[in-house]
């Protein structure tokens, strides 16, 4: 009797664990979007500079030096902390942008937007546009 009480609870905790376990996936950040190609900066990047970036990141350059307003101030800008640009055409992954969008930035500093996050095909639409080099289409 005790054997199958003690193999009832076993069973019962396997469950327990592994519900638990799916559970917590269900709850991690989907960041990967789509895959993106042909991506255009004055249609598809800078609406999301618009929309998550220009309110803290303007002409005043007080945020890191880094100025989302135009394509220009994108392409020029070069953040403090990354001592380097912020877009490196096509170098998504050596890029301080993409870097600072997605999770757990190497910079330390705190992801971007500052109480949000972009989605998963935002960060896409980015790191393509940068892939295929940054350019100004």
């Amino acid at each position: 009797m005790k054997r199958r009480i003690l193999k009832i609870f076993k069973n019962i905790a396997f469950v327990f664990l592994i519900t638990c376990s799916v559970g917590c996936l269900n709850n991690i950040e989907d960041v990967t979007g789509t895959v993106q190609t042909n991506v255009s900066f004055s249609a598809d990047v800078q609406p999301i500079m618009q929309q998550h970036c220009v309110s803290c990141h303007n002409n005043n350059f007080a945020n890191n030096n880094f100025n989302a307003t135009s394509y220009e101030s994108i392409l020029s800008g070069s953040g403090t902390v990354y001592g380097n640009q912020i877009v490196v055409p096509n170098e998504p992954d050596q890029s301080g942008l993409v870097d600072i969008i997605e999770p757990d930035p190497e910079s330390g500093l705190q992801r971007m937007p500052t109480g949000g996050s972009l989605s998963g095909d935002e960060i896409q639409i980015i790191r393509a546009w940068i892939r295929e080099g940054a350019q100004n289409n």
